[in-house]
């Protein structure tokens, strides 16, 4: 295995933030500006719980189907790709913020298990959470200098 430096995890993910929906933002086929921001405010909401794209369909007034295309459109990832990358951010959240253990963050994001966080971390991110989380609090502790980048190991091909 090669060793690789990783500038910057955040991968082709979203920035967390909605592009701002004007009449010449807002995509064709895509969800209204209030559709859009009821659904975002509740995935926020019920991170740490099941979710069903119907329940979001419903918050939206669609059927479950066009939702989803819509949503895809207005965000660039499904429904579900989209919560599994809000729970893999609120769990970076909480291991930077907490010292909970990495199956109790787990639970407080809506996963199953520590196994299942350690699975979709490592795909996200490309490393584990606990070298993620040890790395990142060396960096804090160490006053800033390199921070956000972090020395892994490569994933083998």
């Amino acid at each position: 295995m090669a060793s690789a430096l990783i500038a910057d995890d955040s991968r082709s993910r979203p920035t967390g933030e909605l592009r701002s929906f004007t009449p010449e933002t807002v995509a064709r086929g895509g969800l209204a500006p209030w559709q859009a921001r009821r659904v975002r405010d509740q995935v926020e909401a019920r991170l740490g719980a099941a979710v069903r794209v119907e329940d979001f369909a419903a918050i939206a007034g669609l059927s479950p189907r066009y939702f989803s295309r819509a949503f895809k459109v207005s965000f660039g990832l499904t429904p579900h790709a989209y919560v599994t990358w809000r729970r893999i951010e609120r769990a970076k959240v909480l291991m930077l913020q907490t010292d909970e253990g990495l199956s109790q963050i787990a639970l407080a994001c809506g996963l199953a298990d520590q196994a299942h966080l350690s699975r979709l971390f490592r795909q996200e991110v490309g490393v584990s959470p606990s070298v993620w989380r040890r790395a990142k609090r060396a960096a804090l502790r160490g006053g800033g200098s390199g921070a956000g980048r972090m020395l892994v190991t490569a994933r083998p091909s």
